[in-house]
């Protein structure tokens, strides 16, 4: 006799359209579940590898180390960016300062008679000192943002091959008439187009 706590019954969606070990995202969702079901499986191998890194401080150090310098190369060679590093200094600044501060506040606490306490029995924890923002959760939000800044430098090279691309073909197609065109001309001609 077969123990019911250990069969499996179909579900509701076990029809046409239920999922199959070749097709977990089903048959009914289409491209949207399909897409859904991409982002699950990369947000997992993402906090995975987050996970993984978390114990690995001086690496993680490390690597932070390694996409600040690319993007102040990428600040200086282009020579430009500065409002933009000027805001990312801002934020730095703001996530400096929640990861030295306590996360309670002893003025205020004094105040309200919720200040940090010796440990008056042996069950007790004395914590001396609790950050407002974690080690991790300090590096994990500048390496995001230093990351984001970097992919910002990958769509500029991008923009500007296919810009150049697409002045050289106006240029190929159409005789320059008046002075804006001429001056148009010009300037493509100091990025290496060739112009008419």
């Amino acid at each position: 006799m077969m123990d019911p706590s250990t069969s499996v019954a179909p579900g509701p969606g076990a029809g046409a359209g239920a999922a199959s070990p070749t097709c977990p995202t089903g048959g009914d969702g289409g491209a949207a579940a399909a897409v859904s079901a991409a982002v699950a499986t990369a947000s997992r191998r993402f906090q995975h590898l987050l996970d993984r890194s978390t114990p690995h401080v001086g690496r993680r150090w490390l690597g932070l180390a390694v996409v600040t310098a690319a993007y102040a190369l990428r600040v200086w060679i282009a020579g430009g960016y500065y409002i933009v590093t000027y805001a990312l200094g801002i934020y730095l600044l703001n996530l400096l300062i929640a990861f030295l501060s306590p996360q309670v506040d002893p003025e205020v606490a004094e105040v309200l008679g919720e200040g940090p306490a010796l440990p008056t029995r042996a069950t007790d924890e004395f914590r001396p000192f609790v950050r407002r923002l974690p080690e991790f959760k300090f590096w994990y939000d500048l390496i995001l943002l230093l990351a984001w800044e970097n992919l910002g430098m990958l769509a500029d090279l991008l923009l500007c091959s296919i810009s150049r691309e697409h002045i050289a073909w106006i240029f190929e197609i159409r005789e320059p008439q008046d002075a804006i065109w001429s001056g148009v001309r010009e300037f493509v001609g100091s990025w290496g187009v060739q112009t008419m």
